[in-house]
């Protein structure tokens, strides 16, 4: 077996952008849950709403309008070394794992260090 090491720590969820956020939301039981907006599905919700909880669903449609959805994340995407524009353009998903990815490199204190990163992955 590998030995490996944990040495960055991150987190992106509803309500919460830092670890930090996340453990106090958890210790308060904040519920951060919101009902879906037609920003977060890109569509009117309703269209693939369907509210038969316990029961048949038709295919492709949801039963539960409430999630955990992130709500008002800002990606900023100077120093990631490359295209701004490019990484603007990416869907949300791509953005919030940078993000991450950026956010744990900081808490480990090896971003920027590339010749000790270079022996290092991401879990």
């Amino acid at each position: 077996m590998e030995k490996i090491a944990i040495i960055g720590l991150s987190c992106l969820f509803p309500d919460a952008q830092t670890v930090e956020q996340f453990w106090d939301n958890l210790m308060a039981e904040k519920d951060s849950t919101s009902l879906a907006t037609r920003s977060q599905m890109g569509v009117d919700p309703d269209l693939f709403y369907d509210g038969k909880s316990g029961k048949a669903v038709e295919p492709g449609k949801y039963y539960c309008k409430r999630g955990g959805y992130i709500n008002g994340f800002q990606f900023d995407p100077a120093g990631y070394h490359l295209s701004p524009t490019l990484l603007t353009e990416l869907d949300r998903i791509y953005q919030w794992s940078l993000y991450v990815a950026r956010q744990a490199l900081r808490d480990s204190q090896y971003l920027g260090k590339s010749e000790t990163l270079a022996n290092c992955g991401v879990i």
